[in-house]
């Protein structure tokens, strides 16, 4: 039985060997082209890349104008020298206008000679450079109250647009401002504080000096105002100008020191003042108009100075004690 079936199990598998082998082998079918049509040009496949993003670039710094001089940036704060300005304006109306002439005539502090007499200096200009009529008041009032302060102000706006520097004449002229107002506060108290007769005053006689004595401004002789307000201007003009490196510094010395000098002589001239009144507020005028702006706003640290001041880098300031008190000095190194 075992065999039998054995033999049915050899036959099957020969049958199935038989049919593969009269069967064909099954071949893939080949790739077939395209074939173009005739006229008819076929385009190779482009290959479309991504378009990159486009990069955030970042805005090119604002481009400077070119200046004829290097900036010089002075040291400042705008809201406080506002405010010490507009105080000193304030100070300086509060006194002028609404004080002073409400007060009753001094009695003279720096007291001349009676009989009109005065010393060798104020007599001997008094009397080469006197003038009659009012004409030499009245142009030293228009030189000293409008002429200087326009003139002072616009040097201060035109000197820095003329080295492309426009943008800097705001401070300027507040600095200038600050200056002058400072020699006019510093002036005032001065007069007060030292009163003396005008010299129209004190060479008066009878009738006529007995009214001029009454009048508080018959004794505001020393120091000297109106000359003194126009060498401020001029030495604060000049000197910021100089600070700064602008190239007509010396336009502003000049117009301004000239325009001074004229008004000291026509307050001379007017019997307004003597020739030491003048003096004293020249000095003063000129040493706060530098003093000023040097000392609370000079080149920013780091800043070169004007060649008018390097002589500052090697300045010296010392004090040494000596019987009695203290002696100051003041030296530069060259």
């Amino acid at each position: 039985m075992v065999s039998a079936l054995a033999v049915l199990g050899t036959l099957g598998s020969a049958a199935r060997d038989a049919r593969a082998q009269d069967e064909p082998a099954v071949q893939p079918a080949p790739e077939i082209e395209p074939t173009p049509s005739p006229g008819v040009q076929v385009e190779p496949a482009v290959q479309v890349e991504p378009t990159p993003a486009p990069r955030a670039h970042a805005e090119p710094p604002p481009e400077v104008a070119p200046t004829v001089t290097p900036r010089v940036s002075l040291r400042h704060d705008v809201a406080v020298d506002v405010s010490v300005t507009a105080g000193l304006a304030a100070t300086l109306f509060t006194w002028g206008v609404l004080i002073n002439p409400s007060l009753s005539a001094p009695t003279c502090t720096i007291c001349d000679p009676a009989n009109g007499k005065v010393n060798g200096v104020d007599d001997f200009f008094r009397s080469s450079l006197r003038l009659d009529g009012s004409t030499p008041g009245a142009a030293s009032d228009i030189l000293a109250y409008g002429v200087a302060p326009v003139s002072g102000i616009a040097l201060a706006i035109l000197v820095p647009m003329a080295d492309k520097r426009g943008d800097e004449a705001a401070l300027d002229v507040l600095l200038v401002m600050e200056a002058s107002l400072t020699f006019a506060v510093v002036q005032q108290g001065l007069t007060a504080m030292l009163p003396r007769e005008r010299p129209e005053v004190h060479g008066s006689q009878g009738d006529a000096r007995a009214r001029a004595i009454t009048k508080r401004s018959s004794f505001e002789s020393f120091p000297a105002g109106h000359n003194g307000e126009a060498f401020a201007i001029a030495a604060a003009g000049g000197t910021v100008a100089t600070m700064r490196g602008y190239k007509l510094a010396p336009l502003v010395w000049i117009s301004g020191g000239v325009l001074a000098l004229a008004i000291s002589y026509l307050r001379i001239a007017a019997d307004r003042h003597y020739f030491t009144d003048i003096l004293t507020g020249a000095g003063l005028g000129i040493g706060i108009g530098i003093g000023v702006p040097l000392l609370f706003h000079h080149p920013e640290h780091g800043e070169k100075r004007a060649a008018a001041l390097r002589w500052l880098d090697g300045a010296v300031l010392s004090t040494s004690e000596v019987p009695g008190g203290r002696v100051v000095g003041i030296g530069s190194t060259f």
